[in-house]
């Protein structure tokens, strides 16, 4: 990949165009570029040698250039071997019945890929883990699916990103347990001109989620909707303007806990398989029973496992 990324990347620079310009010379005079700010530097990594500069000591916003620098330091401290493990595990006592008097705890790893739909599989894991835990004995669980996102800390997003930003599909939070690339398509129906679009579905459904809808049908030609929440929350707000007229009309945002949503999908699937749960899904950071944020199981409390 590198010997055939490099020469692209050199001939961009380097390769003579119209009037004698390289590429990039020729993309910076095009007058639909006129306002906008261009840099590059390319350099030999063995020799640190610089192969083509343009504008290379101007100061840019790097925004998805990052990446680049993510995906390099993860690779140099992680290593090319290296692979993100979420584990499924029963905590408490499994009796002759198949009872297991406890929980079962979900475990994140930080894999951003896990229930992705640009991957192979997307939610296709799930009955995967049931049948592990069939394997396992367990045909009854007499507490709750807690997904348990402790490994990363539970701020979700950095504090000086942009208000803006928060809320919708390509800013959503950051957790130990990312699901369904942590977004959701919010599907509209929408009327004339000055009328309020309807939320008619979400996939994936959002139990427990307000939408506060303060939109407006409008005749532009694509979606100006932003959605507004803070990590975790389960109320957000949109706001803006959407395609007048639309029978189905789509908006993504973020999903406000992730890894809850992924508990209340694998408490599904077990039931389905004709596994018993006796109570509803929970998160780790809400099941703090020593002094912290009160859980959110019925009483009897299953949250928390000596």
């Amino acid at each position: 990949m590198k010997q055939l990324f490099l020469p692209i990347i050199l001939y961009v620079c380097l390769s003579p165009g119209a009037a004698g310009m390289t590429p990039a010379e020729a993309l910076c005079n095009d007058p639909v570029m006129r306002n906008a700010n261009i840099g590059l530097l390319v350099r030999d990594a063995a020799t640190g040698e610089v192969v083509a500069a343009l504008d290379a000591n101007k100061s840019f916003t790097p925004a998805s250039t990052m990446k680049i620098v993510t995906t390099a330091t993860a690779l140099e401290l992680l290593g090319p071997d290296f692979r993100f493990e979420t584990r499924v595990q029963a905590a408490g006592r499994v009796d002759s019945a198949g009872v297991l008097h406890g929980n079962l705890y979900i475990r994140g790893g930080g894999d951003p890929t896990l229930g992705s739909l640009k991957v192979m599989g997307g939610r296709g894991f799930l009955p995967y883990w049931v049948n592990a835990v069939k394997r396992a004995g367990i045909r009854a669980v007499d507490g709750c699916v807690v997904a348990d996102d402790g490994l990363f800390d539970l701020e979700g997003v950095n504090p000086h990103w942009s208000w803006e930003d928060i809320g919708n599909y390509y800013a959503p939070g950051i957790y130990a347990l990312s699901y369904n690339d942590n977004t959701a398509c919010v599907h509209f129906y929408s009327g004339g001109i000055g009328t309020k679009p309807e939320v008619t579905y979400t996939v994936p459904e959002l139990p427990g989620v307000t939408i506060h809808n303060h939109l407006r049908s409008s005749p532009i030609g694509n979606d100006s909707a932003w959605f507004y929440g803070a990590p975790r929350s389960n109320e957000r707000h949109v706001y803006g303007e959407v395609p007048v007229n639309c029978g189905d009309y789509i908006a993504k945002m973020d999903i406000p806990n992730p890894g809850l949503l992924l508990a209340q999908h694998f408490h599904d699937e077990l039931l389905e398989a004709g596994v018993a749960v006796a109570y509803p899904p929970a998160s780790e950071a809400h099941t703090d029973t020593t002094g912290g944020a009160p859980c959110t199981c019925t009483a009897p409390c299953r949250c928390r496992t000596s």
